[in-house]
């Protein structure tokens, strides 16, 4: 969990102009992009979601059997995304991942960084994807990213 990861650095800088390039072209904003992926996907998702710059946070970052690359290495939350939400799914088999590696990487975020929405869901797999985890994971994804209609009535709910 803390070692080198050669290439962490640039392979976050081009995920971060992807999503800079399509907050320009359409004009989603950072607060309604996701950063998800699957095993190094998810360890990339993780790094780069919790480093970019805090104007750009994002509305949530989803790990699926993947760790904190890097760790304390070259790993450095930027100030502000430490509410974050964050769903981890990994599988307690996992051979290739270890699960020891999820809860590692929840506890340092935590407790070296004071990240507070990191949410761990555990499923007897291996390194693979279940059918409840995508469900889990769809949950999360309407959880942290609503409809625009449920975005208008909250707004409205709120005000008035």
């Amino acid at each position: 969990m803390d070692e080198p990861c050669h290439g962490i650095v640039e392979s976050r800088d081009i995920i971060h102009n992807i999503l800079k390039k399509e907050n320009e072209r359409s004009g989603i904003p950072f607060s309604r992009m996701v950063l998800a992926g699957h095993s190094q996907g998810g360890s990339l998702s993780l790094f780069t979601g919790l480093t970019l710059p805090e104007s750009q946070k994002l509305a949530g970052i989803l790990n699926m059997s993947g760790y904190l690359a890097s760790g304390k290495h070259k790993f450095h939350l930027t100030s502000g995304l430490e509410d974050t939400p964050i769903l981890h799914c990994h599988g307690t088999e996992d051979d290739v991942v270890l699960f020891e590696m999820a809860k590692r990487s929840k506890d340092l975020l935590s407790a070296a960084y004071g990240v507070q929405s990191y949410t761990i869901k555990s499923y007897p797999m291996a390194h693979t994807i279940s059918e409840e985890e995508l469900l889990d994971a769809l949950t999360f994804l309407r959880t942290v990213l609503p409809s625009s209609f449920e975005t208008e009535h909250q707004v409205c709910s709120s005000t008035g």
